[in-house]
């Protein structure tokens, strides 16, 4: 009989990277029912894909409303009863949450009743969101994680947050089917690799790209770069994406600084590309990131990268990629940033390692080891 997945992905229709992970497994010939619970009708074939698989699909329940999102017992209840509702349970080999709380819950109640094998994602919300705000849920998410069958994350950092939250007594409970799998980026990226150059532009080029929200500290970024100019740094600031709560606030902090240039929102991949290899490096001193592709996909266009310790890709390569931020104070990104320029001949990007690493065939192989499929 044919390996079945179930995919519990709740936010399958706001993320591309459930996406491509489950088209590497469908080119395996595996069959998938990816279960989807969401709020709003317009979200319905959000992200959707033809499988190859002729029983493969993607399963948009419209069945929640606003007020589960703080009803979390009748949330999962609600889920669960549902997906033994509409899916055939009886032809599922394995069973994948992609997040510990909201997916988590709903596998552990399928495995207590079908006695199927479960692994689970663990990401950023879980962990700053729901274990951090919903301390009377702490004990059914650490039943989740005893009975699942692995435990997965996406970076060492959000591994070593979690230790640190969880505590050694739990910890040293399930460090026995813990796993690192990085996530993989967008084929254009591995396809078009750019060498890094290792020598600094005149002005020096700084890139931002995300939205203007308090826990990426673009405006730390702005702060940082000014302070180098003070200081007598020629050096200039890139600035792509925006949107998001702050961005009122830094559009009047950056109008009078003529060393600031605001690119807006650029979905263009080739225009991406050029503005990676025209920078000299990628600075995002974000917090709480289960992962943050956008570093992955500089490193691969040869720009150098600066993140927040203990946070994003910190701790995922044994080489110097870039910088450290200690922490995401002005003074802290203007140390980070002084150390990459002064150092920055001693930088080493490993690009093929970094491709081969973040490629989605190979990290499919890695989680169907996982599930013991292949």
């Amino acid at each position: 009989m044919a390996k079945v997945i179930l995919q519990i992905a709740n936010d399958y229709s706001g993320s591309k990277v459930y996406k491509n992970l489950f088209l590497e497994f469908d080119k395996f010939g595996l069959e998938q029912v990816v279960y989807t619970a969401i709020r709003r009708n317009d979200l319905v074939d959000r992200n959707s894909v033809s499988f190859q698989s002729p029983f493969s699909r993607i399963l948009y329940r419209d069945i929640l409303k606003w007020m589960d999102r703080w009803l979390y017992y009748s949330k999962i209840n609600k889920i669960y009863i549902d997906v033994l509702r509409c899916v055939n349970v009886s032809s599922l080999s394995v069973i994948h949450a992609h997040t510990w709380f909201s997916d988590g819950g709903v596998a552990f109640l399928l495995h207590r009743k079908l006695k199927l094998p479960f692994h689970v994602t663990v990401r950023s919300t879980d962990l700053f969101v729901f274990f951090k705000f919903f301390p009377f849920l702490r004990g059914f998410a650490k039943r989740i994680l005893l009975a699942a069958d692995s435990v997965i994350f996406v970076s060492p950092a959000l591994l070593l947050r979690f230790r640190s939250l969880v505590g050694e007594n739990f910890y040293s409970k399930i460090s026995n089917k813990i796993n690192v799998l990085p996530n993989g980026v967008d084929d254009f990226w591995l396809n078009n690799k750019s060498v890094f150059k290792n020598s600094l532009s005149t002005p020096i080029r700084a890139l931002y790209v995300g939205t203007f929200i308090k826990r990426k500290n673009v405006v730390s970024v702005i702060d940082a770069i000014k302070l180098l100019r003070e200081k007598g740094f020629l050096i200039e600031l890139i600035l792509v994406g925006g949107g998001g709560a702050q961005h009122k606030g830094v559009m009047k902090i950056i109008d009078d600084l003529h060393y600031v240039n605001y690119l807006g929102k650029i979905p263009d991949l080739t225009e991406m590309l050029r503005i990676y290899r025209y920078s000299d490096f990628f600075v995002m001193p974000s917090y709480g990131e289960t992962f943050g592709l956008v570093y992955i996909e500089a490193l691969l266009q040869g720009c150098p990268v600066i993140y927040l310790k203990d946070d994003a890709i910190d701790g995922l390569y044994d080489f110097k990629i870039g910088s450290v931020a200690q922490n995401s104070s002005t003074n802290a990104v203007f140390n980070a940033i002084n150390d990459l320029i002064v150092n920055y001949d001693l930088l080493e990007i490993n690009q093929e390692l970094i491709a081969c690493e973040h490629n989605w065939n190979f990290i499919a192989k890695k989680f169907l080891k996982i599930y013991g499929i292949k």
